[in-house]
């Protein structure tokens, strides 16, 4: 009980507490390590440390076998820790045709591969509606489960299909507009064209041309009754083109292509509220947010891009004077990006956050993030996720991931038939258009090109909700037994054993 007073028993219990001070520090340090070795993906290559990366592989279907360099990795659905390098990433079904890409995995990096879309071996296609005649206007709803075809032969009555869900074949519900809706005119040749659905998924704006004359009508597809002419209720002129404000039925942008003025008006609340002047060319976004170019002290032979937000206008850059200006904007995870570009200088700029840094970097100049180079553009549109911009002419693109920072350019072998102007996203990460008489469908980047089922390039691919199937349109021309008809397929993007 004395040993306390024993210097060399003191000593031997300080080298006890300090040896087990040292065995728990070393047991932390070790369980530290280990713990950062499992968590931060750290390996062995070739006797030295380092850093995996992490990739997470989904696909529709989901549960698909995943290959790495042909060797099986599981399935799709799950994460895999890879050692940095570069890999052939390969995911594959029975029944479906193989998707593959090459993928870079870097040290502590996190990636994900969300978009992988397998298409089956054998599409089963079967038929919806044969028409005498092809319909002359034919759209889907933002949400994209209708799908409003104009009857041949009559301006006033459409079939609505409901395609939500693809098991059961859409019969079409007959919408016929009250007279009153359009002018009448002894006018021969008149049409419907498709400015905009609302985000209501309810209430599609079309234009109506009759001659030389237009004029806006708002069709309510649940109840035709209510459809409106708007261009007599808001007492619009010759020259004001409508479109929709914030995607929402009742409010609209009203620019007059004589004054080149933009405003504001909305259908409860007849009366134009101006916004802007000296307007040739914009895009909107929102209720108020506005891209446009203007010759407002611009020099001579230039137009100013300008970006209007929240009551204030920013000047971004400059661009030659030129007949089509290509203007878009769009928020991805929390940032603005704006593209302008002109169609004769073969350059479209992307800019990301360009108010921020104008603000906070005053007359320093505006640099852009990226340049999409693309032969006389005509196309300018953000894919669904607003995650890519494609700038297009023909089968040339220019594609830009928000995302990674990265830039693509290549062209398409495949040719687009007329009357197509340019291709369209399928959806937040495939192309698609008409070729040669079928559908085609690439990846943003020209990966995975596939020839899918016969298609009339005269109307888009529509997709349902989930997008388990397609509708096409298939003209057959009259022959010396049958007489020319249109028809309304359905093809299903999986197979008998996934529907």
């Amino acid at each position: 009980m004395m040993d306390f007073l024993d210097p060399k028993a003191r000593r031997w219990q300080m080298a006890k507490l300090l040896t087990g001070y040292i065995l728990a520090a070393a047991a932390i340090i070790l369980a530290t390590i280990l713990l950062m070795y499992v968590a931060y993906g750290f390996g062995l290559k070739k006797g030295q440390v380092v850093q995996n990366g992490l990739i997470f592989v989904s696909s529709q279907p989901g549960g698909s076998q995943v290959k790495l360099n042909g060797q099986a990795r599981g399935t799709t659905g799950e994460r895999l820790q890879l050692l940095t390098g570069t890999y052939t990433l390969t995911i594959g079904r029975t029944g479906y045709r193989t998707w593959q890409r090459a993928v870079t995995v870097a040290g502590g990096a996190i990636e994900h591969f969300d978009y992988p879309f397998l298409f089956p071996v054998n599409l089963q296609t079967s038929n919806v509606k044969n028409y005498t005649a092809a319909p002359p206007l034919v759209t889907q709803s933002l949400d994209r489960r209708w799908i409003l075809a104009e009857q041949p032969g009559s301006l006033t009555s459409f079939d609505l299909f409901d395609v939500k869900n693809p098991k059961q074949v859409p019969s079409p519900t007959t919408i016929s507009l009250p007279d009153s809706v359009l002018t009448a005119s002894t006018v021969t040749k008149q049409s419907l064209q498709l400015v905009a659905w609302a985000n209501d998924n309810r209430h599609v704006v079309l234009q109506h041309i009759y001659g030389s004359s237009k004029e806006y009508v708002m069709v309510d597809t649940q109840k035709a009754s209510n459809s409106v002419n708007l261009t007599q209720s808001l007492g619009l002129s010759a020259t004001d083109v409508l479109t929709l404000q914030n995607a929402a039925y009742n409010h609209y942008f009203i620019y007059n292509s004589s004054a080149k003025t933009l405003g504001t008006a909305a259908l409860n609340n007849v009366g134009l509220t101006p916004l802007l002047a000296n307007v040739l060319a914009y895009k909107t976004y929102g209720s108020n947010i506005v891209l446009y170019t203007t010759s407002k002290n611009a020099a001579s032979g230039e137009v100013n891009v300008e970006l209007y937000q929240n009551n204030k206008t920013y000047t971004l850059r400059q661009l030659s004077v030129t007949k089509t200006y290509l203007l878009n904007l769009t928020q991805y995870s929390g940032a603005w990006y704006v593209a302008a570009g002109d169609s004769s200088e073969g350059r479209v700029y992307v800019y990301k956050n360009p108010v921020d840094s104008l603000v906070h970097a005053p007359g320093g100049g505006l640099a852009p993030t990226t340049v999409l180079r693309v032969d006389q553009p005509n196309y300018l549109e953000f894919s669904a996720n607003a995650q890519f911009i494609v700038a297009e002419n023909g089968n040339q693109f220019a594609v830009y991931d928000a995302q990674y920072d990265k830039t693509y350019a290549y062209s398409i072998d495949a040719k687009l038939d007329v009357p197509q102007p340019h291709a369209t996203w399928m959806d937040g990460d495939r192309l698609a258009y008409v070729s040669n008489g079928k559908l085609v469908v690439f990846d943003y980047d020209s990966a995975n090109f596939q020839t899918l089922m016969s298609a009339s390039s005269s109307y888009l691919p529509f997709f349902d909700q989930r997008y388990r199937a397609v509708y096409s349109f298939v003209i057959t021309p009259a022959s010396s037994k049958t007489p020319a008809q249109t028809q309304l397929k359905q093809t299903w993007l999986l197979t008998s054993a996934d529907q």
